[in-house]
């Protein structure tokens, strides 16, 4: 394809797609809502599984699994459940697009249940468009990851359910036990917590999301404000003293390799002021809303995660691009969080802006973010499609 049909296709992609997933949500049968969630999956497992060479990561995860590992130079071996994966696929002699359609199905899948988890709540249609206009595209590239990061998002949304009643898809409603509030709420945390280490058979980062954890104990309404004005002080810190946190986290992990993407400028040339200029509509429109949903504990916790992890992804601005992948985990809970804003209407001052407003401003808004990325900044080289 050439650029034009890229940008056509993509677009087909993202629109086409969010409603999809916005007819999934209207489907009151859980069984029927599930398997239509599947079917959505497939479609868009099928456009990452033909993909060809776009993404940068691509090329080399088609030569390790044709190949096999050794084919390729990497500081750290692939993990267990990733390997596990490739195995079972090459010994029934599965070309590479299936290992692609695999890893891509699973991850569209549970960022779907992700949303549909959460359709009572946010905005269905600009929640899918967000998820497809960034994150859908970018695990196109980062395959591993962006399959740990999908798990890991359902996981957090489970995690900070406070319903006695299940707002699962079936068969996972099944694991809830809804008699007792107190013990639905701590089942659906341990479930959280299996999938969190589920994910980290697939890259090892997403143990970094165990801090949900002490989620309730840290972000609280008091205490909120003053942590996130502290991480933002952190970090501004540390990128002007980069040493230290390179000790930091040799300390914690003991890996050079990972310390290192703290302490080095490969391939780095943005702006760290840049960086929250062109975050800032999420950033304005989430702290607009938080009036809203400060006394709403689940809303409120996800909004803090939100924060921490614009602020940790802002620190690849100016080093190792990998860096910005641990914030991943929890910067792509925006389509949640700007979901649920866009559901209502706000009054600013004495403006009324009404939800429909928010919600066309906030798709155009991605929607210009994504053409920015994509074509004008080649990010993960996805242009041109099955190149």
């Amino acid at each position: 394809m050439n650029e034009l049909t890229t940008l056509l296709f993509y677009l087909a992609i993202i629109l086409g797609g969010a409603f999809l997933i916005f007819l999934d949500s209207k489907i009151k049968k859980r069984v029927v809502q599930l398997l239509s969630a599947v079917g959505t999956a497939a479609v868009l497992g099928l456009i990452s599984a033909f993909r060809g060479n776009a993404g940068t990561d691509s090329p080399m995860y088609r030569r390790a699994y044709e190949y096999g590992e050794n084919s390729i130079l990497r500081w750290v071996d692939f993990e267990p459940g990733y390997r596990a994966l490739m195995d079972f696929l090459r010994s029934y002699h599965f070309p590479y697009q299936v290992l692609f359609f695999v890893m891509g199905f699973f991850t569209t899948l549970f960022m779907i249940l992700a949303i549909l988890h959460e359709r009572r709540e946010i905005n269905v249609y600009v929640a899918s468009v967000i998820f497809l206009s960034d994150f859908y595209l970018v695990s196109m590239n980062i395959v591993r990851q962006a399959m740990a990061m999908s798990i890991c998002i359902y996981a957090i949304c489970l995690f900070f359910d406070g319903e006695t009643k299940s707002a699962l898809p079936y068969p996972f409603s099944l694991l809830d036990i809804r008699k007792k509030p107190t013990k639905a709420k701590f089942g659906k945390q341990c479930i959280a917590v299996g999938m969190i280490l589920i994910a980290s058979q697939f890259h090892t980062s997403a143990l970094f999301c165990l801090v949900i954890i002490f989620g309730k104990l840290l972000f609280t309404q008091k205490r909120t404000p003053i942590i996130l004005i502290s991480a933002f002080v952190c970090v501004s810190i540390f990128l002007l003293k980069r040493d230290l946190l390179f000790k930091l986290i040799l300390l914690l992990t003991g890996s050079y390799y990972y310390a290192s993407y703290f302490n080095s400028d490969v391939a780095s040339d943005g702006s760290f002021f840049g960086y929250y200029i062109k975050l800032l509509p999420i950033i304005a429109v989430a702290l607009m809303y938080y009036p809203k949903y400060r006394n709403y504990t689940k809303m409120h916790q996800l909004f803090a995660f939100l924060m921490i992890g614009i602020m940790i992804s802002s620190i690849g601005v100016i080093t190792d691009s990998q860096v910005n992948r641990i914030g991943f985990y929890f910067k792509y809970l925006d389509m949640i969080i700007i979901g649920y804003c866009t559901r209502s209407s706000i009054r600013v001052s004495t403006i009324k802006i009404t939800s429909t407003a928010i919600s066309i401003g906030m798709c155009a808004f991605y929607l210009l973010l994504f053409y920015y990325k994509v074509f004008l900044s080649n990010f993960a080289e996805l242009v041109p499609y099955g190149g």
